[in-house]
């Protein structure tokens, strides 16, 4: 091993002189800053940052100088011995200097875990104090099956880092994210879960304020965060547990009010109970009377059941049939789950009429949000607090939490139309940050990207740009099929734009080629989406 003596430090130090530090002071990966005292061998003499001098062994050999200033990792460590290894593609520099700083300053371990830490936090431009520093250790601690890239996002975006969020993330960067599903899952376990004392208060649920033609004269969802605020620190490492409505308020920034949510179950049974004409459209009463028709058996005519009828009158109708009990409880259950069926589909799926007015799309999320909280205040008053029904309706509730802080940045909603409309999936991104745009000032210029997944033509990319009164639309497609389809309806597009007022000065189609990036191309996208990519998703229905 060769020793290079730089002139000013041209001494020769006795290893025996130098004080020891107990080995127990050291753990594994441990970072050090030392400047080289004298080297023997493999055994090497440094002085810490602190000033503390350290007797150690080097791992391998390596040519150093007395003089040197570098990096050390702590390889072992015992009572009797600390092994390094010199970190030399690491050598000093300011950014070091600066990283060991604040390490040292929030009393955290030098380590490569933490120092890559402190370089996260320093390339996504984050604060970097004792204060965020031990922030992000409690996180990294509480959330450590978590990539640190991610907890780093969430804090970045302004979502609220809880363990529900994190698999809602998780699900939203693989394209697994899906409303529409968490929706169908829950409608199926209120027709196979709920009880016969439960089924109306569910269809009251359902029902209640429900008219989308009604909606800018009800009030919904009062609890919902205000844009304006950013999130507490409080609610980043706070509660993982969101169920609990009677420990919510908004002053810690949670999702809905407790004024909002007092006795939700008393009031709705005390609520008259809708007539069937609200709930069912008129092919699905004539369905259940072709239902009731064959319980009659040929015996004496069953009278039909009629829209203004309520349910407790339909409950009074089916008690008085001249049937045995066992033809009353299917022809009841038949009956109820058909009815069920229609306020699902009537309360909690989306009509196209709604992008005609975007914004009964936002009360629509207000709306499903307060069903939901209500579907869930009623099975805990209930005592039911577990099964499949609980489970979808908290899940569904989580998803537009997570929608929601998603929205405080940036623009994205799923739009769960209803399945008879022959879209399956559909998603909206629209590729600007509202906080630059505020620091900016308002454009007209806007980009956007729709996903659809369509019954009949399978999945779709449509991007769109546009600037003032033009239009740019480019449609990506799965295979020569759709391609042809897709063509010759262009002239149709064409003519639906121009009645809107707008001029569309490019329409294209392709096929698909790149795969959207929810991170790079989404969240963390950089510039102006001044030209066309080609996306294409994996997701489907």
């Amino acid at each position: 091993m060769r020793i290079h003596h730089h002139e000013p430090l041209n001494r020769k130090i006795q290893v025996s002189k130098v004080a020891k530090v107990n080995g127990q002071s050291f753990t594994k990966g441990q970072v050090l800053k030392g400047e080289i005292l004298d080297i023997q061998q493999k055994n090497v003499a440094i002085q810490l940052a602190n000033g503390t001098h350290l007797t150690a062994t080097l791992t391998k050999d390596i040519e150093l100088s007395i003089g040197q200033e570098l990096l050390f990792q702590v390889k072992d460590a015992s009572t009797e011995q600390v092994f390094l290894k010199p970190m030399l593609e690491e050598m000093f520099n300011p950014k070091d200097t600066k990283m060991l700083q604040v390490l040292d300053e929030a009393g955290v371990t030098v380590n490569e875990k933490n120092m890559k830490l402190v370089h996260e936090l320093l390339s996504r431009h984050m604060p970097v104090d004792k204060k965020s520093l031990n922030q992000m250790m409690r996180l990294a601690y509480k959330f450590n099956d978590v990539p640190l890239e991610r907890l780093l996002l969430m804090l970045e975006k302004d979502i609220p880092v809880t363990k529900e969020n994190v698999q809602h993330l998780e699900q939203f960067i693989h394209n697994q994210n899906n409303m529409k599903q968490n929706i169908l899952d829950l409608s199926h376990s209120i027709l196979h879960e709920a009880t016969k004392e439960t089924q109306q208060e569910l269809i009251r649920i359902l029902l209640d304020g429900q008219s989308m033609e009604n909606t800018q004269q009800n009030t919904v969802s009062k609890g919902l965060p205000n844009p304006e605020n950013p999130v507490h620190e409080a609610h980043i490492t706070g509660q993982e547990n969101v169920t609990n409505q009677e420990s919510i308020s908004n002053k810690e920034g949670q999702i809905i009010s407790q004024e909002n949510s007092q006795h939700p179950v008393e009031q709705l049974t005390t609520e008259q109970s809708p007539k069937l004409e609200r709930i069912l459209p008129e092919s699905v009463l004539k369905d259940i009377n072709d239902t009731v028709h064959t319980f009659s058996n040929g015996s004496k005519p069953i009278p039909p059941l009629t829209g203004d009828m309520t349910l407790e009158q339909l409950e009074a109708w089916v008690a008085g049939l001249e049937l045995d009990e066992e033809d009353k409880q299917s022809l009841h259950k038949t009956i109820t789950n058909k009815i069920l069926m229609a306020a699902v589909d009537k309360s909690v799926f989306l009509s196209k009429d709604a992008l005609k007015q975007p914004e009964l799309i936002k009360e629509y999320y207000h709306e499903i949000y307060d069903k939901l909280s209500q579907i869930i205040q009623s099975k805990e008053a209930m005592g039911q607090k577990n099964g499949g029904l609980m489970k979808h309706a908290v899940k569904a509730k989580q998803n537009i939490e997570f929608m929601h802080y998603l929205n405080q940045q940036y623009t994205y909603v799923e739009l769960p139309f209803k399945f008879s409309q022959g879209l399956l999936n559909s998603e909206l991104y629209i590729f600007e940050n509202k906080k630059e745009l505020k620091s900016k000032g308002k454009t007209d210029a806007v980009s956007a990207l729709l996903r659809l997944d369509y019954l009949n033509l399978g999945h779709l990319d449509i991007y769109v740009k546009k600037q003032g009164h033009h239009v740019e639309c480019k449609f990506y497609v799965e295979d020569d099929e759709k391609y042809k389809r897709i063509n010759e309806h262009l002239h149709k597009l064409y003519k639906q734009i121009d009645s809107f007022g707008y001029h569309m000065t490019n329409i294209s189609v392709s096929k698909q080629q790149d795969t959207f990036q929810v991170v790079e191309d989404f969240l963390d996208r950089k510039e102006q989406a001044a030209s066309v990519k080609r996306y294409s998703f994996d997701m489907r229905v």
